[in-house]
């Protein structure tokens, strides 16, 4: 199980913070959450930054930490785009 924060023994990139980070890189244009999902699993072997035990449970409590910040939101087609932009 991954942690919100990273600390001693959880390095950034698998903490909920460092995942959300991720996320946000690959967010362009905005994606339904199915293929932001998608494209997480498929970069997974070849990213470095990613961690090889990311889960969906922890996929989503870094998109929910995203929202709660004010990062992204969702349009009217329910499609997850920058809240900045």
């Amino acid at each position: 199980m991954n942690t919100f924060f990273p600390s001693k023994h959880v390095s950034f990139n698998e903490s909920i913070v460092g995942i959300g980070a991720i996320i946000l890189k690959h967010l362009e244009g905005g994606k339904a959450i199915d293929d932001l999902w998608s494209e997480m699993r498929r970069l997974r072997p070849s990213h470095d930054r990613l961690p090889e035990k990311i889960d969906f449970d922890t996929f989503i409590l870094a998109v929910d930490f995203l929202f709660l910040v004010g990062a992204v939101k969702d349009n009217e087609a329910g499609v997850i785009v920058y809240a900045s932009r």
